[in-house]
C-alpha cells in the first residue's frame, strides 16, 4: 500500500470534509432539498421582510445605523413547520443548514456539552452554514441555582450558549415549543422572534391540496378533508394525506372498503394526534366528521404509472 505523502497529510480539510464533520451535531440539509412553507398571513409578511434584509447590501442598511439581523428565534406548537421555514430563508440565501439536535450536543459526561457546543459552533465559523438548534429548550433552560452536576452542567450550557452567540459572526436561528423555559438571556440574543401558529382555514386547504398530490382530488373534497383537519399542524396533516395516497395502493390489494368514509375511519384510527390542546374534529367527534366527508366527490384519479 503506497503511503499518503505527508504534503497531502497537511493540506487543510476540504469544504466537503468541513460539512461532513458537522453532521455528527444534527441533519445537514442543502439548499435543493427546501420547499416554501405555507404560512399565516403575518409571518408570511414577516418573512418576506427577513428575507429582503438578509439580502440587502450591508452599505444600504449602514446608512440609517443598522446590520442585518442574523439571529432569530421561532415559537409555537410541535409540527407547525418551523424547520421548513428556516430551511427556506437559508434555501433562498443559498445556504445549506445544519438542523442542531440536543442529544447530539448533550453528553453524560461533566463538563463535555459545554465543550461540545464550543465545538460546534467552531466549526461553524469554517463553513457559510445556517445553525439552526432545535428545540432549543433542550439545551438552553432557565439557569438553575441547583448545586448538584446536573444543575451545573446545565448552567455551563447556557453560559456557553452565550458566549458563542456574541462571538460567531454567522447565521443562527432557533425552535421552541416552550418559551416560558428559555433562559431569558438566551431569548435576548435572538434579534427576530417569530411566532409560528397553527394555519389558519386558507393556509390548512393549501397543505391539503399539497399533500394530495400526486392523486387528482376534487376541491370540494379538499374543503372538506380541511375542515375535519381543523386545528391539526402541518406535520399532521402531511402524515394524514401520505396515509390517503397510501392508501389508495394498499386498500385494494387488501379487498377493503375504498369509500371516503372507509378511508378516514382507517386514517383516523392509525394516524391519532398527540394529546395536546383541542383535537381536530376527525378526532373529537369522528362520526360526525365522517358523515361531513361522506358526499363529497370520490375516488380521486391515480396517477398513469409510468
Amino acid at each position: 500500500m503506497k503511503p499518503t505523502p505527508l504534503s497531502d497529510l497537511l493540506k487543510p480539510p476540504s469544504l466537503d470534509a468541513k460539512l461532513e464533520a458537522l453532521k455528527q451535531y444534527g441533519d445537514l440539509r442543502m439548499p435543493d432539498e427546501s420547499e416554501p412553507p405555507i404560512l399565516n398571513p403575518p409571518v408570511r409578511e414577516a418573512l418576506h421582510q427577513l428575507m429582503l434584509e438578509l439580502s440587502t447590501p450591508p452599505e444600504e442598511l449602514a446608512l440609517v445605523g443598522v446590520k442585518a439581523r442574523l439571529r432569530g428565534i421561532f415559537d409555537g406548537p410541535p409540527g407547525t413547520g418551523k424547520t421548513t421555514l428556516m430551511h427556506h430563508i437559508a434555501a433562498r440565501l443559498g445556504l445549506p443548514m445544519l438542523v442542531v439536535e440536543a442529544a447530539n450536543v448533550a453528553s453524560k459526561y461533566v463538563n463535555q456539552s459545554a465543550e461540545q457546543v464550543a465545538k460546534l459552533f467552531a466549526l461553524a465559523r469554517e463553513v457559510d452554514v445556517v445553525l439552526f438548534l432545535d428545540e432549543l429548550d433542550a439545551l438552553a433552560t432557565n439557569r438553575s441555582d441547583n448545586s448538584g452536576s446536573v444543575g451545573q452542567e446545565g448552567n455551563k450550557v447556557v453560559i456557553a450558549l452565550l458566549q458563542m452567540l456574541d462571538r460567531h459572526d454567522g447565521m443562527v436561528f432557533a425552535a421552541t415549543n416552550r418559551r416560558d423555559i428559555i433562559d431569558p438571556a438566551i431569548w435576548r440574543r435572538f434579534q427576530v422572534q417569530m411566532t409560528v401558529d397553527l394555519p389558519e382555514p386558507e393556509q390548512r386547504f393549501a397543505i391539503v391540496k399539497r399533500y394530495s398530490k400526486p392523486l387528482d382530488i376534487d376541491d370540494e373534497t379538499i374543503g372538506r378533508i380541511s375542515a375535519v383537519l381543523e386545528g391539526a399542524s402541518p406535520a399532521l396533516i402531511k402524515n394524514v394525506m401520505e396515509s390517503v395516497r397510501r392508501d389508495q395502493i394498499i386498500g385494494p390489494k387488501l379487498k377493503q372498503d375504498m369509500s371516503i368514509v372507509a378511508v378516514f375511519r382507517r386514517i383516523a384510527a392509525s394516524s391519532a394526534p398527540a394529546d395536546e390542546g383541542d383535537q381536530p374534529p376527525l378526532w373529537a367527534r369522528p362520526e360526525s366528521a365522517l358523515a361531513y366527508l361522506a358526499d363529497a366527490p370520490w375516488p380521486p384519479a391515480l396517477p398513469k404509472a409510468a
